[in-house]
């Protein structure tokens, strides 16, 4: 275990990138325009908010520890990729965020072992949440369990007067979501949800792009998820040295469905409905949130989803593939959602608009669409490239193309209306440590975080409409006055 409470600055260069789960690196500004929330609660008022926060983490598995690293407190064992570790060397100085790790829980003993060693000497080890919880020195915590847990323990939390980050998904039912924002509100915390890529500086750009109206009137937004590993599709490895003797798995399993003690089920838990929240809540989620910080995107009238198990012929319950369509009638704008976990083809996420498409992946372009009126006279002088399909005649002969079909294609001659926009590699910090930043300045200012309980709330039961429309084959509709999800 660590002498010191932190690991030094050097020590940390080498880890704040990880955990970023794929998404775009971000500049090192953090979110603006947080929002008072009134008087620092009892829990800091006999303290300076210049002083340390006490944080503890329930659940210290991989993605535990990897938000462990990203506010800056590492496992002296962990090896870096040789890719991370090119890539942190480009990177300046992280910040110090003065933080004190107090607490460690978590019912597998390997997991809780390594997240004490990353926390330091100051950290005391749980195997039960609430005894964490009752420290009252820990002012904040991390929750990083399987989804499952997400609602008992973030309500007890909440009840206990301590600020929180929980990963995503926010809760496994839409019931959870109204219970656990609720919550957040009456006892009058700092909530983060875990979904880091809203502090992506292209998702920051699209957003200005779409308010100062370039694209048009927007009808269509597509996007996606593709993967093709093993880890891609959660079948992580089992170490050879977990069993029931260093496993509490009547704890884990809680309140669910009583089952014969199961490697698999335990590492492997976003594959079994008992646990987790399918592609919907896991991947989806994330595409959502984007989409929601650009657009403002609330909850869909409707969702339909479809798919199956295609691929990964284990045991699973949740689809390898799945596709989902959201229908905002009242935005006049719909949402398409596919993912495979057996295809890793990189595909960017697409916002179609009557004037221009923007293509978001890690950089952002913008094209004029053809049909445009609002880019007709520079389309004209022949000044931007627009987005065109081939023309085909009757008798099949195709027709010479004035420029490329399709976003992303090279196009020639002319400048696109926004031709790239990139954030330049090396010059910021991962979008996990902003999150982690952003979370704790809002702690000491009583702020709003940008990933608050409302939204989400709104991506929670989002995702949830589609789980519920793949499970029952029907289409599920959203009833704002009732607050409930039913079958259209």
């Amino acid at each position: 275990m660590l002498d010191k409470k932190r690991v030094s600055r050097r020590k940390f260069l080498s880890n704040s990138a990880a955990g970023a789960a794929g998404l775009a690196v971000a500049g090192g500004v953090v979110a603006s325009g947080a929002k008072a929330m009134g008087k620092a609660p009892a829990i800091l008022s006999n303290r300076s908010p210049n002083d340390a926060i006490g944080l503890g983490i329930i659940g210290s598995g991989g993605r535990g520890r990897s938000v462990m690293r990203s506010a800056g407190f590492r496992d002296p064992n962990y090896r870096p990729s040789a890719r991370f570790r090119a890539a942190q060397r480009q990177r300046p100085e992280p910040p110090d965020l003065n933080l004190r790790f107090l607490g460690v829980c978590d019912i597998y003993e390997a997991n809780r072992e390594k997240g004490l060693a990353a926390a330091g000497s100051e950290a005391k080890s749980y195997t039960h949440y609430e005894e964490l919880l009752a420290n009252k020195e820990i002012d904040a915590v991390i929750i990083a369990t399987p989804d499952h847990w997400h609602t008992p323990i973030a309500l007890d939390a909440l009840a206990a007067g301590k600020d929180i980050y929980l990963e995503k998904c926010m809760t496994r039912t839409i019931k959870e979501a109204r219970k656990v924002r609720a919550a957040v509100k009456a006892n009058k915390r700092v909530f983060q949800l875990g979904h880091q890529g809203r502090q992506s500086e292209v998702n920051k750009k699209a957003r200005e792009v779409i308010q100062q109206g370039t694209l048009g009137n927007i009808t269509l937004i597509e996007t996606f998820t593709n993967r093709n590993s093993p880890t891609g599709a959660w079948v992580y490895n089992i170490p050879e040295d977990a069993g029931p003797n260093n496993i509490d798995w009547k704890q884990w399993t809680g309140k669910g469905p009583k089952r014969a003690f199961s490697l698999e089920r335990f590492f492997r838990w976003r594959c079994y409905w008992d646990y987790g929240t399918g592609l919907s809540g896991d991947l989806l989620t994330h595409e959502l949130d984007a989409v929601n910080q650009i657009m403002d995107l609330g909850i869909p009238s409707t969702a339909v989803a479809s798919g199956g198990i295609y691929y990964f012929k284990d045991g699973r319950e949740v689809p390898d593939v799945l596709q989902v369509v959201y229908e905002f009638p009242e935005k006049n704008f719909t949402v398409k959602y596919n993912a495979t976990q057996a295809n890793s083809f990189s595909r960017s996420m697409l916002f179609m608009g009557s004037d221009a498409t923007m293509e978001l992946s890690q950089g952002l372009k913008v094209y004029a669409d053809r049909g445009s009126e609002r880019h007709r006279e520079k389309i004209q002088k022949g000044e931007l490239p627009v987005v065109r399909q081939k023309i085909v005649n009757p008798d099949g002969s195709e027709e010479k193309e004035q420029a490329p079909a399709g976003p992303g294609a090279r196009r020639r001659g002319g400048k696109a209306l926004l031709e790239s926009f990139t954030p330049e590699r090396g010059q910021g910090f991962n979008t996990t440590t902003l999150h982690v930043k952003e979370w704790t300045e809002c702690i000491r200012s009583r702020g709003r975080c940008a990933c608050n309980e409302d939204a989400g709330f709104e991506e929670a039961v989002t995702a949830h409409m589609a789980t519920l429309s793949y499970r029952k084959g029907r289409k599920i509709r959203w009833d704002a006055q009732r607050g409930k999800a039913v079958v259209a």
